[in-house]
């Protein structure tokens, strides 16, 4: 891995959870947790306590699974629909919401330069510029504003409630191929996420619901240990492009892209050369979309990019 910028000073406590609107499921599947507490049966000796909150998207459904399917990423139809029409690099304009608090060590906002810090680990890992085996995308992103809100509601708010969907329709800036960034306090207090992301098919149905939350803790700096080196906005930004956790379904489902094996459960610490699932490949604990640490996880694979390519042009894409 590549040597991270170094830490700032840490400021405001910043996190925010991935709303979603409800699948429209043609037939019910089994709703799959993001994460959870381990059993006796799962490979992990335990899950670190930022991991076992909740989930940081909606349960994914049929309709989820659906939205975009493998064969949209075939190289046969990325070279006749994506790479003529998505040009070499897309500049996505990031539009950063900072939100702080009312009580002591809540009301200090994220100052501008780690805001353009977390620009610029965004535009590290999807450069591929963390890891020698990561693939590199065509996506970069810019800052296009950047405010300031004081709100103890706000702050505290917890994904899908009401204060949350009151923020994003007050705050949010852009169209589908904008990305909005909510830093708060990423939920009640005991039961903060490091963040949460709405999927790019959502976007239609709840234009001003879209968006990533970070929670400031998860940023250089923060009180996440072993996962406060900034790469939760990568892992979030995944989601907002459209990619699945790799123990998304166990060993029975997967990401629906083929160069990430499937594995039985999210990989919590950096257990590397670990295999859960009997099907070829190792675990891919190394892989932005899984739940190791900041340190472990480092690359995006060519199916994912390719996935990344396949949701932008349906679901994000603006012409010029």
């Amino acid at each position: 891995m590549l040597t991270r910028l170094l830490p700032l000073a840490l400021g405001a406590v910043l996190a925010v959870p991935l709303l979603a609107a409800p699948s429209q499921a043609a037939a019910p599947v089994t709703a799959v947790p993001c994460a959870g507490p381990a059993t006796a049966a799962t490979a992990s000796s335990r899950v670190p306590s930022w991991r076992s909150r909740g989930s940081d998207t909606p349960v994914v459904g049929a309709a989820d699974l659906a939205a975009l399917r493998p064969v949209e990423t075939s190289r046969r139809v990325l070279r006749a629909e994506v790479e003529p029409v998505l040009p070499d690099v897309v500049t996505i304009p990031v539009h950063a919401h900072v939100i702080t608090g009312t009580h002591r060590g809540e009301r200090t906002a994220l100052s501008a330069a780690r805001v353009a810090q977390v620009v610029a680990t965004l535009n590290e890992g999807y450069a591929g510029a963390q890891s020698a085996d990561g693939s590199s995308t065509r996506y970069a992103f810019t800052l296009a504003s950047s405010n300031t809100r004081r709100s103890d509601a706000w702050f505290h708010a917890a994904p899908g409630s009401l204060r949350d969907e009151r923020m994003r329709r007050a705050l949010h800036r852009g169209r589908s191929a904008s990305l909005n960034l909510y830093f708060t306090g990423g939920g009640r207090p005991g039961q903060q996420l490091l963040g949460w992301a709405r999927f790019p098919w959502q976007y239609a149905a709840r234009p001003a619901q879209d968006g990533v939350t970070i929670n400031v803790d998860s940023l250089p700096g923060g009180r996440a240990d072993g996962y406060n080196l900034g790469d939760t906005v990568i892992h979030e930004v995944g989601h907002w492009l459209g990619l699945l956790h790799p123990f998304q379904g166990g060993c029975k489902g997967g990401d629906l892209v083929s160069d990430t094996p499937a594995e039985a459960e999210p990989s919590y610490e950096c257990e590397i050369g670990r295999d859960t699932c009997k099907a070829r490949g190792l675990d891919p604990v190394t892989n932005f979309m899984d739940y190791s640490y900041d340190s472990c996880m480092d690359q995006f694979t060519p199916g994912q990019v390719a996935r990344m390519d396949a949701a932008f042009l349906e679901y994000r894409y603006v012409a010029p």
